[in-house]
């Protein structure tokens, strides 16, 4: 069973392939409950839900990131082998990218791909980056509600998850270490692929295979964005076919 930091959203009889998402900063497990019926039907759908949000609102977020991706892979480890596919969205993906080589560290089974969402590549992360006013975080990712973001107290309850969440991906100091053995797909908008390519192409840097780009025609990829058609690329990547 998985440990308290990760929700199933699906439990298919005979499962053929498993699909961890990791969500961005504050977010949690909640939203790919949508995906239930986006991925194949023989697919896990499991979605982690670090602590300070959702049913884990009481517990302290997360402070270190070494721990928080060590404490993944242990929960990862006591699942049942499964091949399995690794989704991060934005800060997702570099915490994504980092459990994959942990569990090479561990001499654990790998992955079969990793696959990012809004992502840039980690190789380009040399030194700390600063955090903005906290609206103006929220507001730019396109997700949270306006109201809540005019909202004081609603404020204070969203404030530490998604500060803690950014105070992680925000010092991440990129270490060099030889690249994967897993093949990665980047997915960014379209819009974002073109201004700014290399952010997305450094990826290949990170593993032995070739790397795969995916532009998706729209605003953003969050929830309220072209979400149903990032559960579609994802699942695309899938090793058990979509029937």
């Amino acid at each position: 069973m998985p440990g308290a930091s990760i929700a199933r959203w699906t439990r298919p009889a005979q499962p053929r392939a498993r699909l961890v998402c990791l969500p961005w900063a504050g977010g949690g497990a909640g939203p790919f409950r949508e995906w239930r019926n986006l991925v194949p039907p023989d697919t896990e759908l499991l979605a982690v839900r670090w602590p300070g949000r959702e049913s884990r609102l009481d517990d302290p977020p997360p402070a270190d990131l070494a721990a928080a991706v060590s404490g993944l892979a242990d929960d990862l480890h006591a699942l049942p082998d499964l091949p399995t596919v690794l989704f991060g969205h934005c800060s997702g993906g570099l915490l994504a990218f980092e459990l994959v080589r942990e569990l090479r560290r561990r001499g654990g089974e790998l992955p079969g791909r990793l696959v990012v969402a809004s992502c840039e590549a980690p190789g380009r992360l040399t030194g700390p980056r600063p955090i903005g006013d906290l609206r103006t975080e929220l507001a730019g990712n396109g997700v949270t509600d306006p109201r809540i973001l005019g909202d004081p107290d609603l404020l204070a309850v969203l404030a530490p998850p998604v500060l803690a969440d950014l105070a992680l991906s925000r010092s991440y100091v990129y270490e060099s270490e030889p690249p994967l053995p897993v093949p990665v797909t980047v997915v960014a908008t379209e819009e974002d692929l073109a201004a700014t390519p290399a952010r997305w192409t450094d990826w290949q840097r990170e593993t032995t295979r070739p790397l795969r780009l995916a532009g998706v025609r729209a605003r953003q990829l969050f929830p309220n964005g072209a979400w149903s058609e990032l559960a579609g690329l994802v699942s695309e990547e899938l090793p058990c076919p979509r029937r």
